[in-house]
C-alpha cells in the first residue's frame, strides 16, 4: 500500500512540475529558435554569395589591371622552367638612375630540371617594349638588392626560389619578355 501511495505521490509531483513550468510560462521556444536559425541561415547564405560576388569582382579587377600580362605564368625554356611571379617599374634613387628613363624589374623563379648546369646570361634574357625597342637584362642597380639571375648558375636538378631581371629601358608597355636557353625561348607578356 505504501508502495502505490508513493507511486502516485511521485506520479503527482512529475505532473504537477510540468504543468508548473508550462502554466503563465511563454510556449518553448524550440519554434521560436528554429524560426531564429532558418533567420539566420537565410542571413548567411546572403552573406555568402555576396562574398562571392565581391571575390568575383576583385578577379575581374585584377584581370582588368593586368590585361592579357602573363604574369604568374610558368613555361618551359629548354631544361629550365621559369615563373614571372610579379613585374614592378623602378626609377631610380638617389645613389642610381635608369639612363633610359626607368627600370622594369621581373622578379622570376626558376628551376633547372636537366642533368648539367646552367647559367642565366643578360643575352638569354630580352624586354621588347610596345615600339619594338629592345632592353637587355643587367646588373642590378643599387637599391635593388634582390638575387640578380644575370650571372646566377643552376646545378642540376636545382632551383632559384626568387629573383630579378632587371632592364633598363626608355619604352612603354606592354613589354614581351624573352628567356632563350639552348635554342629554346619562352616569351610573356608584361604590364608593370
Amino acid at each position: 500500500m505504501k508502495s502505490k501511495l508513493l507511486l502516485v505521490t511521485l506520479i503527482s509531483i512529475f505532473t504537477l512540475t510540468g504543468c508548473t513550468i508550462s502554466i503563465g510560462q511563454p510556449a518553448p521556444a524550440s519554434n521560436d529558435a528554429n524560426t531564429q536559425n532558418a533567420a539566420n541561415n537565410q542571413n548567411t547564405s546572403a552573406a555568402n554569395n555576396q562574398n562571392a560576388q565581391n571575390a568575383a569582382n576583385n578577379q575581374n579587377a585584377t584581370n582588368q589591371s593586368q590585361g592579357s600580362s602573363d604574369v604568374g605564368q610558368t613555361k618551359t625554356v629548354g631544361d629550365l622552367t621559369v615563373t614571372v611571379n610579379a613585374v614592378r617599374e623602378v626609377s631610380g634613387n638617389d645613389t642610381s638612375q635608369p639612363k633610359n628613363g626607368k627600370y622594369i624589374v621581373i622578379d622570376a623563379s626558376i628551376t633547372n630540371n636537366g642533368d648539367q648546369t646552367r647559367a642565366v646570361y643578360a643575352d638569354d634574357a630580352t624586354l621588347t617594349d610596345a615600339n619594338g625597342l629592345k632592353a637587355e637584362a643587367q646588373y642590378s642597380p643599387y637599391g635593388i638588392t634582390e638575387l640578380n639571375y644575370v650571372t646566377t648558375t643552376l646545378p642540376g636538378h636545382s632551383k632559384v626560389p626568387r629573383g630579378v631581371l632587371v632592364f633598363d629601358t626608355s619604352g612603354s608597355g606592354p613589354y614581351t619578355l624573352t628567356i632563350t636557353q639552348n635554342g629554346s625561348s619562352a616569351t610573356w607578356k608584361i604590364q608593370p
